[in-house]
C-alpha cells in the first residue's frame, strides 16, 4: 500500500524572506548550510533549522534547487540557488514597496526572470486591489440604500400616525375647564433624531469620500443641513462649536469641519457641532 503523502510543512514566509533575498543577489550558488569557515544560509542542519531548510529545499514545489559548482542540479551538492517558485514566492510575498530594489539588486541569472515574476505577481495584487475596492463600494451603497428606505418608510409612519392623532383632536370637543390633558409625547422626533443621529456618525467615522457623498446625499432628501462653511471665520459659540482648545464666547473661530442640523417643525435639531480652531483672542463684531 502506497504512503500517504506527508502533510505540508508549517511555515511562513517571514522566516525565510531574508535568505532568498541572500540568494537572489548572489552571482554563484549559496551554501546551505555552514561549515567551518564557510557561510551558509543556516548555521546547521538540525533543529528548527531542519523545518526551514525541508521547507525550502524538499517542499512541492521547492523554492531552493541543490546545485553543484557548474551550476547543474545535483541532489547531493551544499549549495543551492532560487527556483522559478523561489523568486514567484518572493514576489508576492514581499511588499510592493521592497520589490523595485529587489528586483534592482538581483544577481545576474534571476534579474529578468525575477523582473517577470514581480510584473505577474503586482499585476494580480492590484486586480486583487481593485476588486476588493468594487466590493467595498458596492457594500457600502446597499447598505445606504436600505438605511435610506428603512429611514423613510419609518418617518411616513410616523407622519401619518401624527396626522390620524391631529384629525381626532380637531374632531373632539374642548375638554371642561376641570379636566386636565396628558402632555404629547414627542416620539416621532425622539425617532427621527436617532436615525438621523445614527447617519451622522457613519459620516463622521467614515474616511471614504464616496461613502461621505452618499450619505450627504441622504442628508438633503431627509432635511438634514450643514452649519458653518469649512474655512468661514465666525464668532464662537458653544451651542453650535465644538473645539479642542479654549476659546471665549464670540472670539474668532475658524471652521475646520461643519456641522448637520435637521430641520424639524420645532425648529433646526442640532446632531453634530462644527469644529473649529480659534484665529486671535480678539472678538468678532456682532
Amino acid at each position: 500500500m502506497p504512503k500517504s503523502p506527508a502533510p505540508p510543512i508549517p511555515v511562513v514566509f517571514h522566516e525565510l524572506r531574508d535568505r532568498l533575498v541572500q540568494v537572489l543577489v548572489s552571482e554563484t550558488p549559496v551554501r546551505l548550510v555552514k561549515a567551518g569557515k564557510l557561510n551558509g544560509l543556516f548555521t546547521s542542519p538540525g533543529g528548527e533549522n531542519k523545518r526551514l531548510i525541508e521547507a525550502c529545499v524538499d517542499s512541492s514545489p521547492a523554492l531552493l534547487e541543490r546545485v553543484g559548482s557548474s551550476g547543474a542540479a545535483d541532489p547531493k551538492a551544499q549549495t543551492v540557488r532560487l527556483t522559478t517558485a523561489g523568486m514567484g514566492a518572493l514576489a508576492e510575498n514581499l511588499p510592493i514597496a521592497e520589490l523595485e530594489h529587489a528586483a534592482a539588486t538581483a544577481a545576474g541569472l534571476y534579474k529578468n526572470a525575477f523582473r517577470e515574476a514581480c510584473l505577474r505577481a503586482t499585476a494580480c495584487r492590484v486586480a486583487a486591489i481593485r476588486e476588493r475596492h468594487k466590493q467595498l463600494i458596492a457594500d457600502n451603497r446597499l447598505l445606504l440604500d436600505v438605511a435610506q428606505r428603512a429611514i423613510k418608510t419609518q418617518i411616513a409612519a410616523l407622519e401619518a400616525e401624527r396626522a390620524a392623532v391631529d384629525k381626532l383632536l380637531n374632531a373632539v370637543s374642548a375638554p371642561p375647564p376641570s379636566a386636565t390633558l396628558e402632555p404629547c409625547r414627542d416620539r416621532d422626533y425622539e425617532f427621527i433624531q436617532h436615525a438621523a443621529g445614527l447617519l451622522i456618525l457613519e459620516w463622521r467615522d467614515s474616511t471614504q469620500p464616496l461613502v461621505r457623498e452618499a450619505l450627504e446625499g441622504i442628508f438633503a432628501s431627509l432635511g438634514i443641513t450643514s452649519v458653518g462653511i469649512v474655512g468661514e471665520l465666525v464668532g464662537f459659540d458653544a451651542r453650535c462649536h465644538d473645539t479642542t482648545e479654549d476659546a471665549e464666547i464670540n472670539s474668532k473661530v475658524r471652521v475646520l469641519q461643519a456641522g448637520w442640523q435637521l430641520k424639524t417643525h420645532r425648529g433646526p435639531l442640532l446632531l453634530l457641532k462644527a469644529t473649529v480652531s480659534p484665529e486671535t483672542a480678539t472678538h468678532v463684531e456682532e
